[in-house]
């Protein structure tokens, strides 16, 4: 019987970074996807009056919006979209917090 605890596989699978690059990657789409789902509510904008303010192609909204995993989700496509509901992206970048010593 396999007997290991879930923090300890995040801990084995976020030591990998493609992995965990990978999981930074899913959670700003997230993160921004969210956002932009709220907002089209607020708005009273469809998925389809997104779709042609945006342009093609569709499959960019889908992975914006995480109906769709995987692919490339580029910043121009972020971008066009906060920008099509009155919004701009601002980002920052920090220092990596001190990695703490093992006991």
């Amino acid at each position: 019987m396999l007997n290991i605890s879930f923090n300890k596989l995040v801990e084995e699978v976020m030591s990998d970074k493609a992995a965990r690059y990978a999981a930074i990657e899913n959670n700003i789409r997230r993160k921004i996807g969210l956002v932009v789902c709220k907002e089209m509510k607020r708005q009273c904008i469809s998925y389809e009056d997104m779709e042609d303010l945006m342009g093609p192609p569709a499959s960019q909204l889908r992975r914006l919006l995480h109906d769709e995993l995987g692919g490339q989700l580029t910043l121009y496509t972020i971008c066009r979209a906060l920008d099509v509901m009155g919004f701009e992206l601002d980002f920052k970048i920090v220092p990596k917090p001190p990695k703490k010593e093992k006991k």
